[in-house]
C-alpha cells in the first residue's frame, strides 16, 4: 500500500499543472467566503458483500484568507483555508444479514438507511502567479471525516444496528483558475487525501471497535463562476472517492471474530452557490 500511495503522490505532484479551485483567486479580496447547497449520487460498497446507494443532500461552507497573514518575498501570498461539508440521505441497502451465533448469511435488501456525514479540513498554502491573472495554489493540512450509518429500525439479527466511521487524513491539493471574458472564470480542483488513522465502531454483538489505517481518497471538481462585483455565483460538479483497506479483527460478546472489510466510496455531485 505504501508503494501505491507514493505513486499517487507523484501523480498528484504532476497534476498540479492543471488543477483548480473552489475559490476566486483574482478578486483582490483578502477574505473570501462561500456557502453552497449540494446534491450527490452516493455509493458505499464492500465488494462481494454489500452496498449502500442513493441520493444525499447537504450544505458546505468554505473560507479563504489570501495574503492576510503575510507574503513570502513580498509577492507570494500565504493562504489559509477552512472548509466544512454536511450531507444527509436515506439510502438503499443491498447485501446480507449474518447470524452472530451461527455465522449463517442470508441475502437482505432494505430502504431508508439513514446516513449522514460531515467533513472538515484546515489547510495552508501559497499562491504562485503564472501570468498577470493566472495563478496556481498548492496546499496541504489536516482533515477529519465522520459518518453515521443508522440502519432500518430492526432486522432479524442485529437490532437497530448502527455504524460510526471516523477518518483523520492528510489532504494534498492544488488550484488553478482560468479567467474568461465578461467576468466569467473556469476552475478545476484536484486533491489526494491520505488516510492517517481510521476508526470504526459497530453497535452489534456487544459493540465492536476497528482500526483502519491504510487507504486514500480523491477529490476532483470543475467550476464555472460569474463575478458580480460584490458577490459571485458558481456551479461546480464534483467527484469524491475513498478506498480503504480492511481493518484489524475484534471479538464480540458472542465469541465471533469480526472485521471491517475493504470498502470503497464513490460520490458524484453538484454544488451551486455564492461567494462573497
Amino acid at each position: 500500500m505504501k508503494t501505491r500511495i507514493n505513486g499517487l503522490l507523484l501523480g498528484m505532484m504532476g497534476s498540479f499543472v492543471f488543477c483548480a479551485p473552489s475559490f476566486a483567486q483574482d478578486t483582490g479580496k483578502t477574505h473570501n467566503f462561500s456557502i453552497t447547497p449540494e446534491i450527490s449520487k452516493y455509493e458505499y460498497k464492500e465488494p462481494g458483500l454489500m452496498k449502500l446507494s442513493g441520493t444525499m443532500y447537504g450544505l458546505s461552507a468554505e473560507y479563504l484568507n489570501n495574503g492576510g497573514v503575510g507574503r513570502i518575498k513580498g509577492s507570494v501570498p500565504i493562504q489559509l483555508r477552512g472548509r466544512f461539508t454536511y450531507m444527509y440521505g436515506k439510502l438503499d441497502y443491498d447485501g446480507h444479514l449474518q447470524n452472530i451465533y451461527t455465522g449463517e448469511r442470508t441475502p437482505f435488501k432494505a430502504t431508508n438507511d439513514k446516513n449522514y456525514f460531515f467533513d472538515t479540513a484546515f489547510l495552508g498554502g501559497v499562491e504562485f502567479k503564472l501570468s498577470e491573472k493566472l495563478s496556481i495554489s498548492p496546499y496541504t493540512g489536516l482533515g477529519y471525516r465522520y459518518l453515521l450509518d443508522k440502519k432500518r429500525k430492526k432486522d432479524p439479527y442485529n437490532y437497530d444496528y448502527k455504524r460510526e466511521q471516523t477518518y483523520y487524513y492528510l489532504p494534498i491539493g492544488a488550484d488553478l483558475k482560468v479567467p474568461l471574458s465578461s467576468g466569467w472564470s473556469l476552475a478545476f480542483n484536484t486533491e489526494i487525501d491520505v488516510l492517517l488513522r481510521g476508526e470504526n465502531k459497530s453497535h452489534v454483538d456487544g459493540g465492536l471497535k476497528f482500526r483502519q489505517n491504510s487507504g486514500y481518497g480523491w477529490r476532483l471538481a470543475a467550476k464555472v463562476e460569474k463575478n458580480l462585483h460584490s458577490v459571485g455565483i458558481f456551479a461546480e460538479p464534483f467527484y469524491r472517492y475513498w478506498d480503504i483497506a480492511k481493518s484489524n479483527k475484534d471479538t464480540g460478546n458472542s465469541g465471533a471474530s469480526w472485521l471491517e472489510p475493504k470498502n470503497k466510496t464513490n460520490e458524484f455531485g453538484l454544488r451551486i452557490g455564492v461567494t462573497f
